[in-house]
């Protein structure tokens, strides 16, 4: 927003100040909501391997790698991401 802002009045301001400014004109800074990354298609997709493999006996799962990875982020954001909005209507 910084960047954006600079460039469009030609003069370079800290993104404290920049900040500052939205809250003033009555902005408020709000994360932004997290959606689903699976499409209609990926959906379907699971769906179909679901039903082709429903009749699996566990001797053949057993064969099948299975992973249970964690993202652990110690420092950071837990990828939030933050947008600005006044009242109901949010800015891009």
């Amino acid at each position: 927003m910084t960047k954006t802002f600079s460039n469009t009045v030609n003069e370079s301001h800290s993104a404290q100040t920049v900040r500052n400014g939205m809250k003033k004109a009555g902005m408020k800074a709000v994360v932004e909501k997290k959606r689903p990354l699976l499409t209609k298609k990926h959906r379907q997709e699971r769906f179909n391997f679901a039903l082709s493999h429903q009749d699996w006996t566990v001797e053949e799962w057993k064969r099948v790698v299975q992973s249970n990875n964690t993202k652990i982020n110690h420092l950071g954001s837990y990828g939030q991401k933050w947008g600005w909005k006044k009242g109901k209507r949010r800015l891009k």
